[in-house]
């Protein structure tokens, strides 16, 4: 009988959709063309897995919206940077602008701050 290899032994960079996984605190993948969605989550946050559904439905309205997928146990720099306290949080960057959404997000709350962004 063989022991399974331990799940942190790997790194596995499936996402849903076409979210970028963002690994070592490393944000250079993401394009500063386009406003920056960072969803802030953990593989244990059930709310967390709720709201993939509902960013996917928005990325295909959004051609201008970028993505990416911050696990808050593997990024924990970023996390500090953007002082993530909570999960699920969304963190909206155009530029120098940012919106964020804490907590259990609807989709009506991420479009409201898609156009904060865009005033």
């Amino acid at each position: 009988m063989s022991i399974p290899p331990r799940t942190e032994d790997f790194v596995v960079s499936l996402t849903p959709f076409n979210m970028i996984k963002i690994t070592n605190n490393d944000l250079s993948a993401l394009s500063t063309d386009k406003i920056q969605a960072l969803d802030f989550n953990a593989t244990w946050c059930v709310p967390c897995k709720a709201l993939k559904p509902k960013l996917e439905a928005i990325e295909k309205d959004f051609v201008n919206i970028e993505f990416a997928d911050v696990d808050v146990d593997e990024n924990e720099e970023l996390c500090k940077k953007f002082n993530i306290r909570n999960v699920p949080c969304l963190v909206l960057i155009d530029g120098e602008k940012q919106e964020r959404i804490v907590g259990a997000i609807n989709k009506q709350s991420i479009l409201s701050a898609i156009e904060q962004l865009n005033k």
